[in-house]
């Protein structure tokens, strides 16, 4: 089965190995609708963004992307992303 790659926005990890965050192109939901997603099953990184695979979508994450707040709390996160992390 082809998952949908759907781009997440003004993301968070939460739960702790879940993302929260505006998505656009999801089949599911509204551009800008916020989500929190299935958990993270793998972690594919592409140089300049990186993959979060759930169960049935895969999440194209960038840096430049993360909330702020989290980013405060949680410095360097997109860097950080990886799965030993979650």
């Amino acid at each position: 089965m082809n998952k949908p790659e759907v781009l997440i926005k003004n993301w968070a990890l939460i739960n702790p190995n879940r993302l929260n965050g505006k998505v656009y192109n999801h089949t599911n939901f509204a551009d800008g609708d916020v989500v929190n997603t299935s958990s993270v099953i793998n972690i594919i990184d592409c140089d300049t963004y990186k993959i979060l695979e759930t169960h049935n979508t895969n999440y194209k994450v960038f840096a430049e992307d993360v909330n702020e707040d989290y980013e405060k709390c949680y410095p360097n996160a997109y860097n950080r992303l990886n799965l030993t992390q979650i």
